[in-house]
């Protein structure tokens, strides 16, 4: 999408306000900014995102490296884990993946058989079963949700990279439990509240790129 239609739409203005609030309440609250950067350049991947762009993923493999450092400081030991090890690489490998199979300008997508979802939850209980037994040891307050949102952020980029429609909706879930593991940060320490300023807009584009990935779907449906 060019720069001059980005501009045109409401979202791009919702995410250079959002930019503002970060930056004023990290001020404010004296937020140290290695919480603050990473959210900063957060605000245009899921921009880009919300319109399927796959520019998202390159940058946003990029940031998974300051997100890293950033989950460490605030005891998300799995969520570090996850920047590192898996987000990073694999958002990067996704960029070049859709690169490749585009037509129209578009990725093309596809959805999981019913034999595959139902590997993939579990999947998903075996690997949180896994990160349990791991971070168990470092007494971080926020394991449990720390250990869910990663696991669906994992699966979310793995489902992304393989061009599976489902990681939409897989997001979406991941963005909710982020906002509760954000609430009970920022319960514990007010300096975190640019994470759940974050978190909402983030939400916010995560319904979009659901509803227009969704879009997509139907689109090549009716083409088939």
């Amino acid at each position: 999408m060019k720069i001059k239609r980005m501009l045109k739409l409401p979202l791009t203005w919702i995410a250079l306000a959002m930019l503002v609030c970060i930056i004023t309440c990290g001020i404010i609250f004296k937020t140290h900014p290695i919480k603050v950067i990473p959210l900063c350049i957060s605000c245009f991947v899921m921009l880009l995102q919300a319109n399927v762009n796959r520019y998202a993923f390159l940058l946003g493999g990029l940031n998974s490296i300051i997100y890293a450092a950033s989950s460490v400081s605030m005891q998300l030991y799995a969520g570090a884990l996850n920047c590192i090890a898996v987000s990073f690489p694999l958002q990067v490998i996704t960029f070049i993946n859709w690169r490749k199979n585009t037509k129209d300008g578009q990725t093309e997508t596809k959805r999981l058989s019913v034999k595959k979802r139902l590997s993939g939850v579990g999947m998903m209980l075996g690997l949180w079963a896994v990160l349990y037994l791991i971070f168990s040891g470092l007494d971080s307050p926020y394991m449990v949700l720390d250990n869910t949102a990663s696991v669906l952020g994992l699966v979310t980029t793995v489902l992304c990279m393989l061009r599976y429609s489902e990681y939409a909706i897989l997001q979406l879930v991941g963005s909710c439990f982020s906002m509760a593991t954000y609430i009970q940060l920022t319960a514990d320490d007010i300096s975190n509240i640019v994470w759940i300023i974050y978190t909402g807009y983030s939400l916010v584009c995560t319904v979009i790129s659901f509803i227009n990935m969704s879009r997509q779907n139907r689109l090549k449906e009716r083409t088939l």
